[in-house]
């Protein structure tokens, strides 16, 4: 049944976004292996025709007989390499005509050099020549047959004595001669690049704007929506120009979070230094979380009311994604949002947050693993019932390498995404109370002391994994004084070994060939922890061990095991617990389309790990689900 919830919730959560029908969406979602994106980011080429779509609406003229369309788009059915897009109007095609290629006497191309134009049926779907199957838009609207369209624009293309240039694909160039001899055959018929116009330079915005058109008539208010571009300094900046009734507020909180979202919106950070707000106007700045090439650019919003009065707007209607409930056609959340503090919902105090932090010793896993590690578990725990933050670091590298010699243009990087002032996304979609959010950015030491103190009023758990980029890791991991209430380290277990090779001497000669000597449980875990945690310092609490079994795990009898981790507690590093699911090193987590018994496995060791680390709690209460209930 939570399996069913899950999947209804992420249907309904991307249909809010790309305006797809319920039931088509509910057939696509039930093929994801995980619900971590519902909406796919386009690829390099796909994600250059939607750029290129839309900056031909920005260009065009048309956009005042779209009525309420945002882009002239009723909905999309989003593929990685393909997008449907179904258009409000036979006037939302026009645009796309105005992309297509000729060319005049003196050779001149007009439009975009190598794109086509295919009529099927009643749409038209257009790719790059030689490049179907890495992108193509197949674009169709209701009562209308745009391949009328495309024939009568290619009559009048000719009329002006143009030649169509998108109706037949060009023949791949001819092998070149190296020394009179042709060339590799791999090497001379290669197909030709796509154009570089400079909208590539943000493409992936571009197109994830284009993906959920759902967004703006969501709002309160909405009438219109128009959308411009320029190229500036960094690239190429995006404009939405929204309008709304005279009684709608012109500053929408709603805005900067379903932009922020991460399961079904497009990632963007909102900049609050660059906020703008008046009684009539207000401006917000949005970053990419992404960045590199195609992400060199940023979105503005600009709203303001209409100058006089229009035909009732659509009432707003809420997001699956951020939790919100219709009652009295007001949309209010099903359950206090995030990032602000929040009451218990039996009206009693609620405890603060307990802080785990979760290490590795050495390079016995990879910081990839612990950060999958706090993911499963951080999951489970949500689907029990409790608000989880994970806190992740990633550095922040150079997105792309430096080009020689260097380009004219962009001139300067992009503005840096806020990542340390934006706040926690949600990660999962839940089917019940519980929730799932994670803060990923590059976190400092003082970055921490101000974030997990507005964090522990929000949450039942906060996961610190990999959260700070510590120096020298090979010296160790450090404990975050005054930040950690639990420390955790996780370790890749190779299992106890019963017995030890002794090599025997024989006269004056030593051979390699020798004898087992039997270990006592106690001796195998002191073995253990000399191998596994001899880099973790003597002077930090740890509250238990995490076991992941090795490649090279060995399975000594249960009552051996048991007595080694005995041991191992003496010496003030027990065992929580062991974490042997197949999903564990996979992002499937137990809130994704996993099987029953990987879920059971992980909610019941998610359970128990819980019960432990609440033991270890002095002087205060552990988090409780009954506040909760």
């Amino acid at each position: 049944m939570e399996a069913i919830m899950m999947h209804q919730q992420a249907a309904a959560a991307r249909a809010d976004f790309t305006q797809e029908p319920l039931e088509v969406v509910r057939l696509r979602i039930g093929q994801f292996d995980s619900f971590a994106r519902l909406i796919p980011q386009a690829d390099g080429t796909q994600a250059l025709l939607e750029a290129l779509f839309l900056s031909a609406v920005a260009r065009s003229t048309t956009g005042a007989n779209l009525g309420t369309a945002p882009f002239g788009v009723i909905d999309v059915s989003p593929l990685p390499n393909r997008l449907d897009v179904h258009l409000a109007g036979p006037e939302a095609f026009r645009p796309v005509l105005d992309l297509l290629p000729t060319r005049d006497s003196d050779k001149t191309i007009h439009g975009v050099a190598g794109l086509l134009a295919r009529p099927v049926r009643t749409a038209v779907h257009v790719a790059f020549d030689h490049r179907q199957a890495s992108g193509e838009l197949r674009l169709w609207t209701e009562g209308a047959d745009l391949t009328e369209l495309l024939a009568e624009h290619a009559a009048a293309t000719t009329a002006r004595g143009r030649r169509v240039m998108w109706s037949t694909s060009s023949p791949l160039p001819k092998p070149k001669l190296v020394h009179g001899r042709r060339a590799v055959r791999a090497l001379g018929r290669q197909k030709p690049s796509p154009v570089t116009p400079p909208v590539r330079t943000s493409q992936f915005l571009a197109s994830a704007l284009l993906r959920r058109p759902g967004i703006w008539t969501r709002l309160e208010g909405h009438l219109d929506l128009r959308v411009s571009s320029s190229e500036v300094e960094h690239g190429v900046d995006w404009l939405l120009d929204r309008v709304v009734t005279q009684g709608a507020a012109v500053h929408d909180d709603r805005i900067a979070c379903v932009l922020g979202d991460a399961i079904a919106g497009p990632d963007l950070i909102w900049d609050r230094a660059m906020h703008a707000c008046g009684p009539d106007e207000c401006r917000m700045r949005f970053v990419p979380r992404e960045a590199g090439h195609g992400w060199n650019g940023v979105l503005t919003v600009r709203t303001v009311r209409a100058t006089s009065e229009h035909l009732p707007a659509r009432r707003p209607r809420p997001f699956t994604v951020l939790a919100e409930s219709l009652v009295e056609n007001k949309v209010s959340p099903l359950r206090p949002a995030p990032n602000g503090a929040m009451p218990s919902l039996d009206g009693h105090d609620r405890n603060s947050g307990l802080v785990v932090q979760l290490e590795s010793v050495g390079y016995s896993l990879s910081k990839t693993s612990c950060w999958k590690i706090a993911l499963h578990v951080g999951a489970g725990w949500a689907q029990h019932g409790w608000r989880v933050l994970v806190v992740h670091d990633v550095s922040e590298a150079s997105a792309q390498p430096a080009a020689y010699p260097p380009p004219t243009w962009p001139e300067r990087p992009r503005p840096t995404a806020p990542t340390e002032d934006a706040p926690w996304q949600r990660l999962r979609l839940t089917s019940g109370p519980g929730e799932l959010h994670v803060h990923v950015g590059s976190h400092s030491w003082e970055a921490l002391e101000k974030l997990i103190p507005r964090a522990r009023s929000d949450f039942d758990w906060i996961i610190l994994a990999d959260s700070i980029s510590h120096s020298y890791r090979y010296m160790g991991p450090t404990m975050l004084d005054g930040i950690t209430d639990r420390f955790v380290v996780a370790v890749e277990d190779p299992g106890y070994a019963t017995t030890i090779a002794v090599a025997s001497t024989g006269g004056q000669q030593a051979t390699h060939v020798g004898r087992h000597v039997d270990l006592t449980p106690a001796e195998s875990a002191t073995a253990w922890r000399e191998r596994n945690l001899r880099m973790l310092a003597s002077d930090i609490p740890v509250a238990g061990l995490i076991l992941v079994p090795g490649s090279k795990h060995s399975q000594p009898p249960v009552e051996f095991r048991d007595a080694a981790d005995a041991r191992l507690a003496d010496f003030g590093t027990p065992v929580l617990t062991r974490l042997t699911s197949e999903l564990i090193f996979e992002e499937h987590t137990v809130l994704d389309n996993v099987s029953p018994r990987a879920r059971e496995d992980l909610l019941a060791t998610s359970a128990h790990l819980a019960h432990l680390l609440a033991m270890h709690a002095v002087g205060r209460s552990a988090p409780s689900l009954k506040a909760r209930a």
